[in-house]
């Protein structure tokens, strides 16, 4: 079991514990997370989040995701919240809005 963590300025966290692997996109619209989601298919990169803790609960990027990230300039552990599986394991995974 994963629990993700979703970090959020000037509030308390909200946590959730899920069954993965499951996309991260799934898990934000099941619990009403506090992430922006625009095009949800890895082109506008309206939500852009950081992972905190826990990057190897998520499966590397792909060549899409790398791209847009490229094109938006974004700094290491940053993802695209639409694009993000999260991996079978134990841990925590902290994300939080970029």
């Amino acid at each position: 079991m994963v629990r993700v963590v979703f970090e959020r300025r000037g509030r308390a966290a909200l946590e959730v514990v899920v069954d993965a692997p499951v996309r991260l996109l799934d898990v934000c619209d099941e619990v009403c997370a506090p992430i922006a989601f625009g095009c949800r298919s890895a082109d506008c990169g309206l939500c852009r989040i950081e992972v905190v803790r826990g990057v190897h609960l998520v499966a590397p990027a792909s060549t899409d995701e790398r791209e847009v990230l490229t094109r938006l300039e974004s700094a290491p552990r940053r993802r695209l919240a639409c694009q993000v599986e999260i991996l079978a394991g134990d841990g925590e995974l902290a994300i939080r809005p970029g």
